[in-house]
């Protein structure tokens, strides 16, 4: 190979040498690019950054959700609840699952006259709450003991009959049967438990006759579970509000003997609207120690998710307060009498369901 060939074949040879570092180094190029960001920095170290941050928050979150929940277990752990009612509609006496109106909850209070050898006894207390989403107030309809009504299994009977009978599902199935209601959950508490229930807002002002503090002095002095209190003062003139510790508002929502059991279930609506009251009055700090104390003292059917559903209802704008009562003993209708040795409230039970419907979803 002569002189002129070799340098021709060294000339291809280095553009060829060129050529492949030229490619070389727009492939690392390339590579070096993709790796790093404008700023000069690596994506990898920026992703393991960003990676870092979102651990973080996400460590951040569960502590909170965690001492949240810690502190609502530590606050509502007391709950009492009734793992064995079951919400089946049927065995409640409901045709189906669906509510009469889903902006209103129903849920059946009962207050026990539970003697000291009996395991469920007597629900001489039978109240409706009912939390109306729609004209936002808390209904109370209290249904006197002795109305007859269709038990089943035992035929007519008295209504506060049915929680002996077969407790709070066969008393829950009693009302929804015979009042054509969709109530789902109760919750029933012992006047022994009511006292402490009233102590934990403070007491409830009251207003009353003096015939009734000489009928509640009397029932303090009488009763086991009351005559640890203090009567309560007289006073001159007729009427006057006073302050009731829980001991003195039980007495006085227990009176009969002065007029009738009309007239007790009235008493036991103001018990229960001024306790009502002083939970709408207290602040969103208050709210969990007095749940704290009064969960423990009742027995219910509600779950933790039903409490909390009530917060946003009790919340917005303090909803009013309304009483009902069934049956009006002034109503023509009603009758109050014997019948086969037993005293009882008889009336038209479709007409007060209808009646009550009225009162609950269309007021």
């Amino acid at each position: 190979m002569n002189k002129k060939k070799r340098n021709i074949h060294y000339k291809k040879s280095q553009e060829q040498t060129s050529e492949k570092f030229s490619d070389i180094y727009m492939r690392a190029s390339k590579a070096h690019k993709l790796k790093y960001s404008k700023g000069g920095r690596p994506v990898r170290r920026k992703r393991r950054k960003l990676a870092k941050i979102v651990v973080t928050i996400s460590v951040i979150l569960t502590l909170i959700i965690v001492g949240a929940i810690s502190a609502f277990f530590y606050y509502f752990g007391g709950l009492n609840t009734d793992n064995d009612f079951a919400k089946v509609p049927q065995d409640l006496g409901l045709d189906s699952a669906d509510r009469i109106n889903d902006n209103v909850i129903n849920i059946a209070l009962f207050g026990l006259d539970k003697r000291a050898n009996e395991n469920v006894g007597r629900s001489d207390t039978v109240m409706i709450l009912s939390l109306d989403g729609v004209h936002k107030k808390i209904k109370l309809t209290s249904i006197l003991r002795d109305s007859r009504v269709n038990i089943d299994g035992h035929g007519k009977d008295k209504l506060c009959h049915a929680y002996a009978y077969g407790g709070p599902k066969m008393a829950v199935r009693t009302l929804n049967k015979n009042y054509n209601m969709d109530i789902m959950n109760y919750v029933t508490v012992d006047f022994s438990q009511m006292v402490s229930v009233i102590n934990a807002v403070g007491g409830v002002d009251i207003e009353l006759a003096n015939e009734e503090v000489k009928a509640a002095n009397g029932l303090i002095a009488s009763t086991k579970e009351l005559a640890h209190s203090e009567g309560i003062p007289y006073f001159k003139g007729r009427t006057k509000v006073m302050h009731l510790n829980g001991a003195q508002a039980v007495a006085y929502a227990r009176i009969r003997k002065i007029d009738s059991e009309a007239k007790r279930a009235e008493r036991q609506q103001k018990v229960m609207s001024a306790l009502l009251e002083k939970v709408k009055g207290m602040s969103v700090v208050e709210y969990p120690n007095f749940v704290k104390q009064i969960l423990p003292l009742v027995q219910t059917s509600l779950s933790y998710n039903d409490i909390l559903g009530f917060i946003p209802f009790m919340m917005s704008g303090k909803p009013t307060m309304e009483t009902y009562k069934i049956p009006d003993p002034n109503d023509p209708n009603v009758k109050g009498g014997i019948i086969d040795g037993t005293w009882y409230w008889s009336y038209s039970l479709s007409d007060y369901a209808k009646k009550l419907h009225k009162f609950i979803y269309n007021n």
